[in-house]
């Protein structure tokens, strides 16, 4: 399901946030929750990424990684997009290496946890690369994104 009243303002919300112009707090208290459209919420978790959710700051573009810039200039793409959403609803694990040393605090207690966290994100990695193109998503083909890419303004120029 597409929600354009949604898409639009979280587009609108990530290109603000990383082109400095709003803070880490305005994006999270601005961004449409309660969407249904599952790259609304892909998006989000995405973006979670990117900062620190523990102190108020800007992104600064120009320290961000090429394939950060990358990532983020697909994502506004296909939100502004009229694409379907295809990827598997599953939510990949980033923090999946817990820290060796909350292990060893933790007497090893936190390895079946670790192992269990592990082993799902294995198998989640293979199912998202079972059903797309990983180096394009949140499009699921590249040709979208080539076709996409071609017709657009750059998504990281900020807004005029």
């Amino acid at each position: 399901m597409i929600d354009r009243t949604a898409r639009d303002k979280a587009a609108s919300l990530a290109q603000r946030f990383i082109c400095g112009e709003i803070t880490n707090d305005d994006l999270e208290d601005e961004w449409p929750t309660r969407s249904e459209d599952p790259a609304v919420r892909a998006v989000n978790d995405a973006l979670w990424f990117l900062y620190d959710d523990n102190r108020t700051h800007r992104i600064d573009l120009s320290e961000t990684a090429p394939e950060i810039r990358d990532e983020l200039s697909r994502c506004i793409l296909f939100l502004r997009s009229k694409l379907p959403y295809e990827w598997p609803e599953k939510r990949l694990i980033f923090f999946n290496q817990v820290p060796l040393a909350f292990r060893i605090l933790s007497l090893g207690l936190m390895e079946p946890l670790h192992a269990w966290l592990g082993k799902r994100h294995r198998r989640i990695e293979e199912e998202m690369n079972a059903a797309g193109d990983m180096s394009v998503w949140p499009f699921i083909r590249a040709d979208e994104y080539t076709q996409l890419l071609h017709t657009c303004d750059d998504p990281l120029r900020p807004p005029s």
